[in-house]
């Protein structure tokens, strides 16, 4: 086994991934891997993304925290969206024939998303956090992920405004509903910001037995339990 090493733009998060050899025959190379926290809680929702090389290629992490990426031989860096929350990059080479990574584990520290302005002003403590309905046309086309909120909060505790960050358009909506709707605690301070992490589970993903999925106070998931509609 290999250590590689994935480099942050502003900072080393002690971020680490193990490769396992595998030997391609030429064309796309799978390439696997799991992202945790420092404590080894799994992060699902993650969007991870090539980045300087078209046509850019996605994935998403399931419920425990796993990805899969088809990649063409060459030189890829990977990144996690939206970069200004998970300042992450990695390089990967991949080999037409020869041996190539798989099976990384990479271990991010996501307090840059949570909990604090980028001015390290503390979010203000929820009160009521509901919950959006799975869009019925993202259940369709399994659409997942994270959708990340930006929010304006007066003094009361309501929400003044609420802005899609990212995330996939078809759960973008509903997810600014249900920030509109959330409630915080009062303060005397004016006006005051805080984000909201909406992460959405297509049907069908099944929690691995003894692992521990990382959350946090402005982490809300939502999970489809219902199978999709069939026609006829």
């Amino acid at each position: 086994m290999k250590i590689i090493f994935a480099m942050f733009s502003v900072l080393v998060l002690g971020i680490s991934a193990w490769l396992g050899q595998v030997r391609e025959t030429g064309g796309l190379h799978t390439l696997h891997g799991t992202i945790k926290d420092p404590t080894g809680a799994v992060i699902s929702g993650l969007r991870i993304r090539t980045e300087a090389t078209e046509p850019r290629v996605y994935s998403t992490t399931d419920i425990n925290g796993d990805f899969r990426i088809v990649l063409p031989p060459g030189d890829h860096i990977l990144v996690i969206d939206p970069p200004a929350m998970y300042d992450f990059r990695v390089f990967i080479k991949i080999s037409e024939n020869g041996l190539n990574p798989d099976n990384l584990e990479f271990v991010i520290d996501p307090s840059r998303g949570c909990c604090s302005t980028n001015t390290g002003q503390a979010f203000p403590k929820p009160i009521d956090l509901p919950k959006p309905k799975y869009p019925a046309a993202a259940k369709a086309v399994r659409a997942g992920g994270e959708v990340a909120v930006q929010l304006k909060i007066d003094r009361e505790g309501k929400v003044i405004s609420a802005e899609g960050a990212n995330g996939h358009p078809l759960l973008r909506a509903a997810c600014l509903i249900a920030a509109k709707a959330s409630i915080f605690e009062v303060s005397e301070q004016p006006e005051r910001e805080a984000r909201l992490v909406y992460v959405f589970v297509p049907f069908g993903e099944k929690v691995r037995s003894g692992l521990v999925r990382y959350s946090n106070p402005y982490r809300i998931d939502i999970i489809d339990f219902s199978p999709p509609m069939l026609d006829g």
